[in-house]
This record gives C-alpha cells, structure tokens and sequence, in this order.
C-alpha cells in the first residue's frame, strides 16, 4: 500500500471513528447527589429550589454542541450533565468545566430531557416520518444499551420516573407504563393528541390532550376522572399539595384537585406553553406575549404582571427569593419574587429555550445556537 493510500484509509477511519461518537462510560457509581435527574426535577415537576442564590451571575463557561435543541432541560448527577440535541446526539459533560467528555449518536431527534436512574440513562429518540420511535436504556457502567424498546408514536413530551416505574406519552395518544426492567406494564389509548407534558403524584398520573381533556389515571391505568378546559393543551401540569395547575392556548390557568374539581381558573394573558411553576404560596408562569404573572395558589388572583419583551415558551426556574425567567429574545431575567422587579438582566448567544436548572450553585441553560451555558457568580 503507497504513502497516499494509507492516508486515504486514515482519513476514512478517522471520519468513521469521529461520526460514531464515543461510548459513554462512568468510572464509579453514581452517588444520588447533585442531581435533576429528570425535566422539572421529580414526577410533579417541581420548579422550586428552596435555597439561595447571590447575584450577580456571570457565564462561567459555554459547551457547544453538535445541534440545536428542543423546549426541556438538562439534567445532572454527581458532577456530570445529560443532554440530547436535534440530531440525535446525546452528550456527557463535565459539570465543573462544561467539557464534552462523551457523546453518542442515535441519529433520531431528541426532544426531551435525558432521564438519569441509577447509573442507567433514558433515552427518548423521537420517530421520524419513515422511522420508530425508540426508548433506549444505556447503561452507563457497562458502556452499552441494556434494552431498546420500540414505541408506537413519536416521544416528544419529557416521561417521568416515579420511584421505579416509568410513565411517558405519545403524540399520538398513548399513555405508557413501564416496570423497574423497562418492561411495558400497561398501555392506554387517550384517542387524541397529546401535546403536553404529564406529571406525577403518589396516587395518580396527569395528562392532556390537543383537544382541552385533562385525564385523571390511576397507577392501574384505569381512568378516574376526565375534565374539559376552554382550549387546546400545549404546556404540562405541575402537582404540589395535591393540586395539580396548568395552562391552555387561551391563557388560562387552572388549579384542578385530584377528584377533578376546578378550583378556580383565572384568565392571565395569551397563550401559555410553558409548565406553571409553584412555591409554597404563589404560581409563576409566563406566555407567548412575554407576560410574567404571580398568582395566588389559593386564590387565584394575580399578585403581579410584569413584561420586559419576548416569548416565554419554558418554565420559570424558582430559587429561594428569585426567579429565573428563561427568554426565547436571547435574553435571561432574574426578579425579585415578591414584587417582579429585575434585579439582573443577562444577555445570550441564542434564543433561550431550556428550562433553567439549578445544581450545585450553578444556573445552567441551553440556547438554541447549539450551546449549554452555565451561570454561578
């Protein structure tokens, strides 16, 4: 073989070995520390963080990916970070650095958070028009996928884990339920789209569908209650205290009890996408328009209206007294809580689109110029 033919097998092994991406690989067990393991922290998802934060924030560092992103959110465990891109790349970063220290490629859009279990990760690769949706359980010690489950419909809405067991949705209405082995436990047909997140309590799952029908299901898959709401569901739920809030495309927002009751429902503004978020007395949730509203848990009066510009798509981050307002205008509001006002305003490289996590005294987002940017002061 000459000088150029071995450079030519070169290149392509080097191209090969580079487009397949790396194993991702862990030298120890996890420890369950440090962690957000899942879109919204816990099945309820839960926005809330209750600790304190010193401002002012600065970029700590930027980690560019290989593709854009969808509306979710990183997650994290014992000082490394998880996240799927639009390509189907699925990353391992250094929490203290935002160093890529692995990727692979499933070669389907991610659209949803990665579920971290154990030392397993939960991949949901979203179906394309002549290709399956997938889920795929990769164990991380081993180096190696442990089961990959086809799933009938496109996983676009982030599943949740609840304790063992695994509840995820499809655009075309199936509700999944899977056991501690990822095997399916039940299945059940809403007979519409579902273009909203579920969530989680200890007695039942929350899910919407396209056509305004919130759904009350029981662990056993049996339907408890169904309600109808004014509009189309294009956010998700949040339960806190049995309650369960969420927003349709005409800007109102409920407060259900779990028999199905509404407690109240308040007009705010236009439509709203993004999952309310909730603390021990107020709901925070944002629209399309850019409207912040504070509102009373128990009431359902608005406390506050603010808008500083832009389109609110992803829910706002609570941590302790502040909020941290997540801006598709390339931009990142934290307020003072109790009265809205902007107490730091930082400017992005993208148009902001995941949820903000907050971990380890860092505020970490993802724009959609293919970044993961970390904020600590």
């Amino acid at each position: 073989m000459n000088t150029i033919s071995r450079i030519i097998v070169l290149l392509l092994v080097s191209f090969l070995l580079f487009s397949c991406g790396k194993k991702i690989l862990l030298n120890n067990y996890l420890k369950n520390e440090k962690s957000w393991v899942m879109y919204g922290k816990t099945a309820e998802r839960d926005f809330f963080v209750a600790d304190s934060i010193n401002l002012p924030l600065k970029v700590k560092y930027k980690t560019v990916l290989k593709s854009g992103l969808n509306y979710s959110s990183i997650t994290a465990m014992d000082g490394s970070i998880f996240v799927g891109d639009l390509k189907g790349y699925v990353y391992k970063i250094e929490l203290s650095t935002g160093r890529i220290k692995n990727y692979m490629n499933y070669k389907q859009p991610i659209l949803t958070s990665i579920i971290v279990k154990e030392n397993e990760l939960i991949i949901p690769v979203a179906g394309l028009k002549d290709k399956k949706s997938y889920l795929i359980i990769y164990n991380m010690i081993q180096g190696d996928e442990k089961k990959e489950i086809e799933i009938e419909g496109s996983v676009e809405k982030d599943p949740i884990l609840d304790g063992e067991n695994l509840y995820l949705v499809t655009t075309n209405g199936f509700l999944y339920r899977f056991d501690k082995n990822y095997n399916i436990d039940w299945k059940t047909e809403l007979g519409s789209t579902v273009n909203s997140h579920i969530a989680c309590s200890k007695d039942l799952i929350v899910v919407g569908t396209i056509d305004g029908k919130i759904y009350f299901i029981s662990k056993s898959s049996k339907i408890i209650n169904s309600i109808k709401t004014n509009g189309t569901l294009n956010s998700g739920f949040t339960i806190r205290n049995g309650f369960v809030y969420v927003g349709d495309n005409k800007g109102i927002l409920y407060c259900i009890d779990k028999s199905g009751k509404i407690i109240f429902q308040k007009k705010l503004g236009a439509s709203i996408k993004a999952i309310p978020s909730v603390d021990e007395e107020k709901i925070y949730v944002g629209d399309v328009l850019g409207n912040i509203f504070c509102v009373d848990r128990s009431s359902g009066e608005i406390i506050w209206t603010k808008n500083y510009g832009g389109l609110i798509n992803n829910s706002i981050l609570i941590v302790g007294d502040k909020l941290i307002i997540p801006n598709v205008q390339k931009k990142i509001f934290i307020l003072e809580k109790v009265t809205g006002k902007i107490l730091q305003e930082l400017e992005m490289d993208g148009r902001v689109k995941f949820s903000p996590v907050y971990i380890d005294g860092k505020v970490i987002v993802g724009c959609d110029d293919k970044k993961i940017i970390t904020l600590s002061n």
